[in-house]
């Protein structure tokens, strides 16, 4: 045994690899699972529930977190199971690959990253960190939940997250399955993540990124970099915008968004129609321009909705002052 790591059983009678949390956050409020590992071989993508978080061929759990300054403040990349580090890549710069263009990144697509081999043939890879984060040497034996790194925009990625592999030889094992000897969205689970880790990483299909106010129009690569999140805004702000970031937005999913002035008169509203494909990423924003030479003074109302088989699923309340 390495360090307790190996527990349990595989459909073949093999010890299995007991994995915690890869990335210190709290999933479902400061990082959010983008995509999981395809689960249907073949051109039909699904992920492990059936769901549309994936692509086509996806190998990893990727785990987004909430945008630039948060990778600013740093986001610790953690060993999920105590091993040895295989090999380490960093140096890479830290740039959205539809900047820098995917032949920079060629043969390196994971970015700055750690591979861990485990016992038994398990391997472990951590993708996309940070520049000049990686803590680690070739060669090092590390515990589990030792920090690797800091989460990162290096490497085919278009946003700060970690991508997290395991591997059992060639094989790519799927955490939220685990060694089954099945295929498909359907098959048998036995998942490799500990109870603690496991009881963080409930299936969930949507979630809100980020949201906020701006005196202008929005782009997405301002929301990334966390440009637009004003608490505040002067009277004289020649436009008043509310706008939301989400994942997983599904097939028939209905959106309501809205801005409202401080004596609760609507200013702004939209309802969608209903949603014609899935989208692992989604933005939307409303906004009123200044009626004549101020905005009266007071607490403006932004609430998003997102409903789902006539359930809501997801929604956003904020206010922003202006004065």
């Amino acid at each position: 045994m390495l360090g307790g790591v190996l527990v349990g059983a595989t459909a073949h009678g093999e010890e299995a690899l007991e994995l915690g949390l890869p990335i210190d956050c709290t999933v479902g409020k400061s990082c959010f699972i983008q995509k999981y590992p395809d689960a249907e071989p073949g051109p039909a993508a699904r992920d492990y529930a059936c769901g549309h978080l994936v692509g086509d061929g996806h190998t990893g759990t990727d785990f987004r977190i909430t945008g630039l300054k948060a990778m600013a403040r740093g986001v610790a990349v953690r060993a999920s199971a105590a091993g040895t580090v295989r090999a380490v890549r960093d140096g890479m710069a830290d740039v959205d690959v539809r900047q820098a263009g995917r032949p920079a990144v060629r043969q390196r697509e994971c970015g700055n990253a750690v591979v861990l081999s485990h016992r038994d043939g398990w391997e472990t890879q951590y993708c996309h960190m940070r520049k000049g984060s990686v803590a680690v040497r070739s060669g090092e034996p590390v515990a589990a939940g030792a920090q690797l790194g800091l989460v990162g925009l290096s490497g085919l990625t278009q946003f700060p997250h970690l991508h997290f592999e395991v591997r059992r030889g060639e094989q790519v094992v799927d955490p939220f399955v685990g060694l089954t000897g099945s295929q498909g969205c359907r098959a048998t689970r036995r998942p490799l993540w500990s109870k603690t880790a496991g009881a963080t990483l409930g299936y969930r299909p949507s979630g809100l990124l980020l949201a906020g106010f701006h005196a202008a129009t929005v782009t997405l690569d301002g929301i990334e970099r966390g440009d637009y999140r004003a608490e505040k805004l002067p009277t004289i702000a020649p436009v008043l915008v509310y706008w939301v970031r989400i994942s997983g937005l599904l097939p028939g999913d209905v959106t309501e968004i809205r801005l409202r002035a401080p004596n609760g008169k609507l200013l702004a509203s939209d309802h969608s129609k209903p949603a014609a494909a899935a989208k692992l990423q989604w933005m939307r924003f409303i906004g009123r321009k200044r009626p004549g030479t101020a905005w009266p003074a007071g607490a403006y109302g932004g609430a998003f909705e997102l409903w789902r088989d006539g359930r809501l699923v997801l929604f956003d309340r904020r206010t922003l002052l202006v004065e």
